[in-house]
């Protein structure tokens, strides 16, 4: 596995000089055979979708694991890894994962980055362009949709933050290629978001409940999602110290507003250090829900990658905050699996890390996919009463398997599922 840069370079640079004395035939032999494995065997081990223990999501990985995560780090990355690890390969279970995983794109691009080793990858590519192209449709949609949106608030008054997706996919080497979903738009002043909820409520068919952080609707054959809360802890001396941190960074508008650049337009999103915050918070909110998958992932090590610089001078105050939040733990293996299996050098993550609880993230990873659809994907078409007698259990299960990195947090958070249920909420 490839922990850093400098070792991606030495790796691909000694692998691919390797083996000087084998013998054609040997060299074949080498680069296809498995030993001691059966043909059904070996079959069965690349193309079995893995029931996967704690042990085995984290230290022992298939082939076929292995060979996902390194297409997924060349294409985050654009640089290559070792072609000798792709002389057998199950393409089909490789694009069925990256697909699970919301991050389809991002593997194609790595396999462009293979091609020149592996001319006959050339054949795969054919097949493989018409969904990049689908991917790169969606996401124009989406960036002109996002614009036209944050036009349109602005000219009512309003002073909207485009956040997360669109925005945070400005950091990729080909923005195009992420997996796009809704269009987050949040608004910083209290009265102005309260105002703006008023307005959504008249205007369109939103589905939201009196207090929830956010209301959604359709707009332009999306879905729109409108925060006036960026994000939320249910542990309220969490939440407190969490809203305080938002404020703080983001408030007075004016001066505090951070601009990306999306269809030829600047459009207003969070601070550097907010929006690092709200990707931690953003992803451990869905691990202890159903799930999460590598897209968000892909997502925070791009972003401290990119912005290491800025952050990492101040990385006493970013663990400090963690701590405040009480997601500092969470953080840790958080930070782990960038290390460990995105390649982000410890160096540049501006929060401490641990392998503590970080194999039970990644077996919830690869089993459920992006956000548990593989899972609890299933609970969408029952009823509002049968999906919260389902989905109960489910909740019980993450509070029991990340009270550890959770303590306060995962119990007050199971808890809220009663109370929402109560009031008939989602």
């Amino acid at each position: 596995m490839v922990h850093d840069s400098r070792e991606a370079d030495k790796t691909v640079a000694a692998n691919d000089t390797e083996k000087p004395n084998l013998t054609k035939k040997e060299s074949e032999k080498s680069n296809t055979e498995k030993p001691n494995l059966t043909k059904k065997e070996s079959e069965k081990s690349d193309t079995e979708k893995p029931n996967l223990t704690n042990k085995a999501a984290g230290k022992t990985m298939s082939l076929t694991q292995k060979q996902f995560l390194s297409l997924m780090r060349m294409g985050l990355y654009s640089r290559p890894e070792n072609p000798n690890h792709f002389r057998q390969c199950q393409w089909g279970e490789v694009m069925r994962m990256a697909k699970d995983q919301g991050v389809l794109g991002i593997v194609i691009d790595g396999v462009t980055q293979l091609q020149p080793f592996l001319p006959a990858l050339a054949n795969i590519m054919i097949k493989l362009f018409p969904k990049l192209y689908n991917i790169e449709k969606k996401n124009k949609k989406a960036d002109e949709t996002a614009v036209a949106f944050y036009k349109m608030m602005e000219e009512k008054g309003f002073s909207p933050h485009i956040v997360k997706g669109q925005v945070v996919a400005r950091e990729y080497p080909h923005p195009n290629h992420r997996m796009c979903g809704d269009i987050d738009v949040w608004i910083a002043d209290g009265k102005e978001a309260e105002d703006a909820f008023c307005w959504a409520e008249k205007e369109y068919d939103c589905r939201w409940m009196p207090g929830e952080k956010e209301t959604s609707f359709d707009w332009n054959n999306a879905l729109v999602e409108l925060h006036r809360r960026i994000a939320d802890m249910q542990h309220k001396p969490f939440d407190l110290y969490l809203q305080s941190l938002v404020k703080k960074h983001s408030l007075p508008v004016a001066e505090k507003a951070y601009f990306v650049e999306i269809e030829n337009t600047k459009i207003r999103t969070t601070s550097v250090y907010l929006t690092l915050l709200h990707l931690v918070i953003h992803l451990q909110y869905h691990i202890l829900a159903e799930g999460i998958g590598f897209r968000q992932f892909c997502d925070l090590a791009l972003f401290i990658r990119n912005h290491s610089e800025e952050l990492m001078p101040r990385k006493e105050e970013i663990q400090r905050d963690l701590e405040g939040c009480g997601v500092d733990k969470m953080a840790a293996a958080i930070g782990w699996i960038l290390h460990k299996q995105l390649a982000v050098e410890e160096e540049k993550i501006p929060f401490r890390i641990s392998p503590q609880g970080a194999e039970k993230i990644l077996e919830d990873i690869w089993i459920g996919g992006n956000f548990g659809k593989n899972r609890y994907g299933y609970v969408s078409n029952y009823g509002f009463l049968r999906r919260k007698l389902t989905m109960f259990p489910v909740h019980f299960r993450q509070f029991m398997r990340y009270r550890e990195l959770l303590p306060k947090e995962a119990f007050v958070n199971f808890l809220s599922k009663f109370f929402r249920a109560a009031k008939g909420v989602k």
